[in-house]
C-alpha cells in the first residue's frame, strides 16, 4: 500500500494526527507552487494553509486511483485561481525569480552551468524566457510552471487541472510557440 494512502486511511479512520505526515512531506513543494504565482510570502503562506484545511476537510472526497500530491495541487491551484478574481488583477503573476527554483535548471539549456565568459549572456537570455512566460495567458503559465518548474508530468498536470491530456499537451504546445513567437527576433 502506498504511503500516503496508508495516512490518508489512518485519518479517514480516526487518527487525525496522522495527517501532519501528509502535511509535512507536500507542504514545501505546495508552497512553492503557490509562491510562484503571487511571490507573497505571506499570501503564500495563507493559501497554502488553506489548501491543507480543505484537503483534511474533504479528505473523503480523494481518490484512491489519483496520486495524493495530484490532487493537493488541484486544490492549490483552485484557491490561486479564486485569489486571482478576488483581486482581478491577472498581471499579478511574475515569475521573474522563478529561476531560483531548482527544477528551473531543467526548462531550457538556457540555464545550464555557465562558464564566467558566458555568464552574462546566459542571464540575459533567462531574463528574456522569463519574462515572456510572465506574459503568457494564465492557462499557459499554469502548464508551463507545472511542468518545467514543478516537474510534473503531463498526466499528473491533466489532473492538477482537471482536464483531458490531450488539453494538456495543447496548451503545453501553444506555450511553447508562444514563447518563441515572443522570443524569436530577441535571442
Amino acid at each position: 500500500m502506498d504511503e500516503d494512502i496508508q495516512y490518508i486511511e489512518e485519518v479517514r479512520a480516526g487518527k487525525k494526527e496522522a495527517f501532519s505526515f501528509l502535511i509535512e512531506k507536500y507542504q514545501k513543494q505546495i508552497f512553492n507552487f503557490i509562491y510562484q504565482f503571487f511571490r507573497d510570502y505571506h499570501l503564500s503562506l495563507e493559501i497554502t494553509q488553506e489548501t491543507f484545511l480543505r484537503a483534511y476537510k474533504f479528505l473523503n472526497t480523494y481518490q484512491k486511483e489519483k496520486k495524493f500530491s495530484t490532487w493537493v495541487y488541484s486544490i492549490a491551484k483552485n484557491l490561486c485561481i479564486d485569489e486571482l478574481k478576488r483581486n482581478s488583477r491577472l498581471n499579478t503573476i511574475p515569475i521573474s525569480d522563478a529561476c531560483k527554483h531548482e527544477s528551473a535548471d531543467e526548462f531550457s539549456p538556457l540555464f545550464s552551468k555557465a562558464t564566467p565568459d558566458t555568464e552574462l549572456v546566459l542571464n540575459e537570455k533567462k531574463s528574456l524566457l522569463l519574462g515572456a512566460i510572465e506574459k503568457l495567458p494564465p492557462k499557459y503559465k499554469v502548464v508551463i510552471m507545472l511542468c518545467y518548474f514543478e516537474g510534473l508530468s503531463y498526466y499528473e498536470i491533466a489532473e492538477v487541472l482537471e482536464k483531458p491530456l490531450s488539453t494538456v499537451k495543447v496548451r503545453i504546445f501553444r506555450a511553447k510557440k508562444k514563447l518563441l513567437e515572443h522570443l524569436k527576433d530577441k535571442m
